[in-house]
């Protein structure tokens, strides 16, 4: 795999104003807690889930704020590259095979998630999430066969969607093949239908 210089996230782009906007880091208020905690407790009363509430809200204001992570940054700049950015060791696996396969190593860190960013364009292409997957920006052409949404470890369902209508989550096993075909497709010009 060759090496560039790498461009980062380039947020004028239209292609990424959708995952930029999708993956930014939510401003943890209490309704914000407790629409979470309501869909993680979901046996539990109005008067329980305030009071966990309360109790997140009360831990956070002890705790020295931490600053949200940048839009953009290069894996060497992470201070705990694996078990610091929140995504399961085996998901970031997942991602990095992915570049591995790739003919210009596109690691990048976007909001502190692993990513794939093309170097030279500054497209965002793949994203780990947390202990889901990795989803990925696709051409029309492998779209259909991708799901958009995939069921959760808590019963719900995560919908990539909301990133952009081309955005898709990939099997769990290495698929070089689409992100090969993500990696050119964010190599690609910028299109009208895109």
């Amino acid at each position: 795999m060759s090496q560039t210089l790498h461009c980062g996230v380039v947020e004028e782009d239209p292609r990424n104003h959708g995952p930029i906007a999708y993956f930014r880091p939510p401003d943890i208020t209490p309704d914000y807690v407790r629409g979470r905690l309501a869909a993680i407790f979901r046996h539990e009363t109005p008067a329980q889930i305030e009071a966990r509430v309360a109790r997140f809200m009360a831990d956070m204001a002890a705790k020295p704020p931490r600053p949200p992570p940048p839009l953009g940054q290069g894996l060497e700049e992470v201070t705990v590259p694996v078990t610091g950015l929140g995504v399961h060791p085996d998901i970031i696996e997942q991602i990095w095979r992915l570049d591995r396969a790739l003919p210009l190593s596109c690691r990048w860190v976007v909001w502190g998630h692993p990513a794939l960013v093309h170097p030279r364009t500054g497209v965002i292409f793949a994203v780990a999430i947390g202990s889901i997957g990795v989803v990925a920006r696709l051409p029309p052409a492998l779209r259909g066969a991708k799901p958009a949404v995939r069921p959760t470890s808590l019963g719900e369902f995560y919908d990539i969607s909301a990133a952009g209508p081309e955005w898709r989550f990939l099997d769990p096993r290495p698929e070089e093949a689409h992100g090969r075909a993500a990696f050119d497709y964010a190599e690609a010009p910028l299109d009208d239908s895109d």
